[in-house]
């Protein structure tokens, strides 16, 4: 399991990329 800040982390970088 992760914790609330690795998934902040995650949508910052990773995320954001997907989504668009």
């Amino acid at each position: 399991m992760r914790t609330i800040e690795d998934m902040k982390l995650e949508l910052l970088s990773d995320d954001s990329n997907r989504f668009i």
